[in-house]
Parts: C-alpha cells; sequence; structure tokens
C-alpha cells in the first residue's frame, strides 16, 4: 500500500508537524499502548464500542483535589475559577506535592478500568486521590483531561488518522474508511498496526457513525450543490433524534448517533425490526408520533433515558422510526450502493408500525423545492433533506450529498442576564449567554433560554470586557450581569417549559446579533413569545 502525507491535505505547517509528532509516537508504541494511546487522543476515556459511564466528573476531581492538598474551598475555587480549566487547575494545585511515579499507558488505562468500577462518588474521590499522590502533576492533569473528553490540544480526529496512516505506511483513505466502520480509532489503530485494514466492514450489532448533512438557508444555496444533477431526491426533516437499527432476522437493536444502545428506551421498534425476519441495518428518524400526526420533540424527550418498563410512559408517548436508508441488506453492505439503489431495496420490505418508510419527493427548481418546504412546515416538521440520488453512504461524514434545508422559525430581541465562560479555545471569555425577555406585568427580565453560538470570536472577546464591567455578582463561573445587552436570538421552536421562570423555553437557539439599537425596554415580551408558541402549534 502506497504511504499518505499530511501534505497531500493541507498546507498548513503546524498541521504537517503534528502529524509528523504524532506518526513519531504512534510507531515507538506496543499494540497495547497504541489501543489507549489512539482511544485517548480521540478525546475518549474508553473505547466507544464500550459504552459503560465512568461518573468521574468536575465534582469528584474536585473533591479528590481537596482531599489529597488540604487547601481551603476558597483558595481552590479562586483557581478553578481563574484557569477555567480543570486539567490545568489539577496540575497546578498538585505542583508542591506531586509524586514521582509515572505510571505506562497499561498501568493508567488499568487504573481508569478501577475507577469506573468503583461505586460512588466519595469512593471514586479517594482513589483518585490516592492517584494524585503518586505521579507527577502534568500526569494528573492528563488523566483528568482524559476523563472530560477534553484534551485541548488542538487535535482533530481526522489528523489522527493521518497520523496513523503516516506511521504505518498506509492509505489514509483507507485509515478514515475504517474509522468509520468501527467508530473506535483505538481498533482502527491496531488494524493499520498490524496490517490489516483490509478487514473492515460492516457489520450487524455494530453502529457506525451515521452520515451527516451540511445545511444551507435556502432554496438556491441547496440546489447550487447539485448542479447539473437533477431532480433531487427530498425527504422531510424529521424533528427527533437519529436510530441505526440492526437486526439479524430474529433479534434486533436499536442504536443512537452517538452509537449508544437504545434497546431499552425503545422495545417497540426493537419488536418490530426483529419481525422483518432478515438481517438489515437500518438509518432512520424517531419521533414521538400519535394520531397520525409528529408530537414536537419536548415530548420525546420525556422517554429518553428511560426503560422499556415503563409501560405507561409509551402508551403516553408512542413514536414511530422514519426509515429512510439501509445500509445493509440482506447481510450485504450496501455503502457502495446509489442511494437510488438502496431505495429500491427498501421499498421491497413490508415494514409494520412504528416503522414506516419515509416519503421521497422530487424537486427540479427552487419553487419547486420552496413549495415542499411550505408543505413540510405545515405537517409539523423541520424542513427538508435534499439528496442526490446518486450518492454514496458515507458514515460519519459531512458529504456535499446530503443538504438539509431548514430554515428559522422566528427571532426575538432579548437581554443578557447571566453569563458563563466557555470551554476549549473559549475558556478564558464569556461566552455562554443566558437570556430574558420582559415580562409583561412588572417589565422585569424573565428567563427564557441560553445561546452560545452565533457571535465571531472578536465578538464574544469584546462583548465578554463589556460584561465584566456590568458584573452583579459571581458563583463558580457564572456571573450575574446587569440586563443591558441586547441580542436578537433566532430559534426553530419554542414550548411550554417550568425550568425558565418566563414559563417557555426556545429550541436551538442561536444569536443572530447584538442589538446596539435597541433599548432593554424594547425587548420582546413574555405574551409576544407565548404568541409565537401558539403560531407553531
Amino acid at each position: 500500500m502506497t504511504g499518505s502525507t499530511c501534505s497531500g491535505r493541507t498546507n498548513a505547517s503546524s498541521r504537517r508537524a503534528k502529524c509528523g509528532v504524532l506518526a513519531d509516537y504512534f510507531r515507538q508504541l506496543n499494540e497495547a499502548e497504541l489501543r489507549h494511546a489512539a482511544v485517548w487522543l480521540s478525546g475518549h476515556a474508553f473505547p466507544c464500542s464500550d459504552q459503560a459511564p465512568h461518573y468521574t466528573g468536575p465534582g469528584v476531581v474536585r473533591a479528590a483535589l481537596l482531599k489529597v492538598t488540604g487547601m481551603p474551598k476558597m483558595e481552590y475555587r479562586q483557581i478553578e475559577r481563574g484557569l477555567n480549566d480543570l486539567g490545568r487547575t489539577t496540575e497546578i494545585v498538585l505542583e508542591p506535592i506531586a509524586g514521582e511515579r509515572n505510571p505506562s499507558l497499561p498501568e493508567l488505562a488499568s487504573f481508569l478500568e478501577s475507577l469506573r468500577a468503583t461505586s460512588g462518588g466519595s469512593a471514586k474521590a479517594e482513589a483518585l486521590a490516592v492517584f494524585f499522590r503518586e505521579v507527577p502533576a502534568i500526569a494528573a492533569s492528563f488523566v483528568v483531561k482524559i476523563l472530560s473528553g477534553d484534551l485541548r490540544i488542538g487535535l482533530k480526529e481526522g489528523l489522527l488518522e493521518e497520523g496513523l496512516a503516516v506511521a504505518f505506511g498506509v492509505d489514509a483513505a483507507e485509515v478514515r474508511e475504517a474509522n468509520m466502520l468501527e467508530g473506535d480509532l483505538g481498533c482502527v489503530a491496531l488494524m493499520a498496526f498490524s496490517g490489516r485494514l483490509h478487514e473492515r466492514k460492516l457489520r450487524l450489532f455494530h453502529p457506525v457513525k451515521c452520515m451527516l448533512a451540511r445545511a444551507e438557508p435556502d432554496a438556491e444555496s441547496v440546489l447550487s450543490h447539485f448542479s447539473g444533477r437533477l431532480p433531487v431526491w427530498v425527504e422531510k426533516k424529521f424533528d427527533g433524534i437519529r436510530v441505526q437499527i440492526h437486526t439479524d432476522g430474529s433479534n434486533a437493536r436499536v442504536f443512537t448517533r452517538d452509537l449508544k444502545c437504545a434497546t431499552g428506551m425503545f422495545p417497540e421498534i426493537a419488536t418490530a425490526a426483529a419481525s422483518l425476519g432478515r438481517p438489515v441495518i437500518f438509518d432512520a428518524e424517531l419521533l414521538a408520533w400519535k394520531n397520525g400526526h409528529p408530537l414536537p420533540f419536548f415530548t420525546l424527550q420525556r422517554r429518553l433515558g428511560r426503560s422499556g418498563d415503563d409501560l405507561f410512559l409509551g402508551a403516553e408517548i408512542p413514536v414511530m422510526a422514519f426509515v429512510f436508508d439501509v445500509l445493509m441488506f440482506d447481510g450485504n453492505s450496501l455503502l457502495k450502493m446509489p442511494l437510488s439503489e438502496r431505495r429500491s431495496l427498501l421499498s421491497q420490505l413490508e415494514l409494520t408500525a412504528p416503522l414506516r418508510i419515509a416519503e421521497v419527493f422530487e424537486a427540479r427548481d427552487a419553487t419547486n423545492l420552496n413549495s415542499l418546504f411550505e408543505t413540510a412546515r405545515r405537517s409539523g416538521h423541520e424542513g427538508l433533506m435534499v439528496k442526490d440520488p446518486m450518492g454514496l453512504y458515507a458514515p460519519g461524514r459531512r458529504g456535499g450529498g446530503w443538504i438539509k434545508l431548514k430554515k428559522q422559525f422566528a427571532t426575538l430581541d432579548v437581554v443578557v442576564i447571566e453569563v458563563e465562560y466557555g470551554h476549549g479555545k473559549r475558556r478564558g471569555v464569556l461566552s455562554d449567554y443566558t437570556f430574558a425577555v420582559r415580562d409583561d406585568s412588572t417589565g422585569a427580565p424573565v428567563a427564557i433560554g441560553k445561546a452560545y453560538s452565533g457571535l465571531t470570536d472578536p465578538e464574544i472577546a469584546a462583548l465578554s470586557d463589556e460584561l465584566l464591567t456590568l458584573e452583579v455578582s459571581r458563583s463558580g463561573n457564572k456571573l450575574t450581569v446587569e440586563p443591558q445587552i441586547v441580542l436578537e436570538v433566532a430559534f426553530d421552536a419554542i414550548r411550554e417549559s417550568s425550568r425558565h421562570v418566563s414559563g417557555l423555553a426556545l429550541r436551538f437557539p442561536r444569536i443572530v446579533r447584538i442589538r446596539r439599537d435597541k433599548a432593554v425596554d424594547e425587548i420582546d415580551t413574555a405574551s409576544s413569545a407565548r404568541r409565537l408558541l401558539t403560531t407553531c402549534g
């Protein structure tokens, strides 16, 4: 096989340098070490195929650090607040008492496994404290980063794939495809190491990453991606959760888009799939569905995390899985088959409720596409998915073959009342904004949502400085501020909610712009927001 170079993917010298460092590092490791290193560098404490949670969050880490250092809580909180980085905080507070035993990668893996098996926050904190006493501060900090899944070293999964390809002289495309199918970079690293990438394949009950879609704001922009390939295929964009359904013909499992098993939450879906009597893998969207109509996503949320033993909840919130693609048919992988042929095979199946094949429409121009969009919205759906009928399925990738058209529902003018420090590259700036509308009776701001996307980095930095001058009080990383900064916020839906003082909550809120031209007394009221709820139905 021919080797791959990073320079073929990008001209960025920093990317080439990182790729070289990764490749040199990977070559130094044996098989046991390589599996662990690849998993941790991909931002996971355990392989994706190992779904058991470890329940070692910031509270447990904080308790362990206080136990091992004896530091007063107030002093610790000042350090934590100033750094806004739990890994870096760990390194700073442990530096004066750091141990010298540098654990090997297998030893670290064994510790993480034993930590996960330890029951209760206090016992976990004690186990962490013992570990913190023995190892250098920098080692402790990276264990905390691994547990949090936030290494903050500028690595993306694609760069890790390239590093493995260079390290073992294999084709980067083969590494990428293996990672798509395995969903576990540790396993892929071992395959590259031992020359087994050719063994990659789609397997039953081993979920793969979902194919993703790009978003465009209007019909013209959508169709520009399909120049010369009209008509396009159009499906309704459902407001539910993405699921992958596997069955061998007698047993079935349901997986979510993050590869977690959800069969227990939706046993009726598994039962219907198992009744097909043939091995298939479906890609589908699962909705709360009643009397022939979709229910709001907020309704479906009540079933998430619940077991199938809650029969009353299943009857109260019935579901329907709309199957829009098939990845395996009669045990054969269809990933290299065009969508038109995959859908032809799908149409041969007689699905029973709560499984249903999603309808497909054709669109040849923007007028046609806009008409389909309006029909979908009136039916209670988010918008449209537009697809190339000749496109292949690309697990885990946002290719040009799928485009989503999902225009914003509405906007509100709101005022910022609380703000928090962000994470990753935004850890030093205030970037998570809780905002409010006006109470109709008192004029006081009442919370309605929280957003952290939409503004540019320079806007966030400038707004962060301004918000610090408006600080009223502080609790941890959260600041209460004087209500002076007005934002225009877009969202996809609005619902009633007891979580916010306003009694309302927004779905997928995002900041459109800072409204310097508006005063606080000009922001929207709770009643005007509620009218949008009525309009949305």
